[in-house]
């Protein structure tokens, strides 16, 4: 086998194990079947900052404000989030978790550490 098909090989495989891995998490992480990638990220970015809004997160986040604002909307439609406004800043919309997005948050914790270990 030249080194190109042995390359491809291990790298088949590996892609097969950590499919393996993704299936079994699933089914022990709800938020990883309920939610995309970008929404978990989201909830994480507004747990960890304070005042988070669609344009801070779509720049930590390195996609467009657009995207941030569909994203948001199914969290809030989900009961994930929430929109506030400061008393000084009326134009502002800024997000925090709900019950439910602490959950996401949590259990998105929770299978980073699990991986971890």
């Amino acid at each position: 086998m030249d080194k190109d098909a042995e390359l491809s090989a291990i790298l088949n495989r590996v892609s097969e194990r950590h499919q393996l891995i993704k299936d079994i998490e699933a089914k022990k992480f709800r938020f990883m079947s309920e939610n995309t990638f970008l929404e978990v990220h989201c909830i994480e970015l507004i747990e960890k900052n304070a005042d988070s809004n669609v344009t801070q997160l779509a720049k930590a986040l390195r996609v467009t404000r657009s995207a941030i604002s569909k994203t948001a909307k199914k969290l809030l439609q989900d009961g994930a989030i929430e929109k506030y406004r400061k008393p000084d800043n009326k134009k502002e919309i800024y997000f925090k978790l709900t019950d439910v997005g602490e959950r996401i948050f949590a259990e998105h914790e929770k299978m980073h550490q699990d991986r971890i270990e």
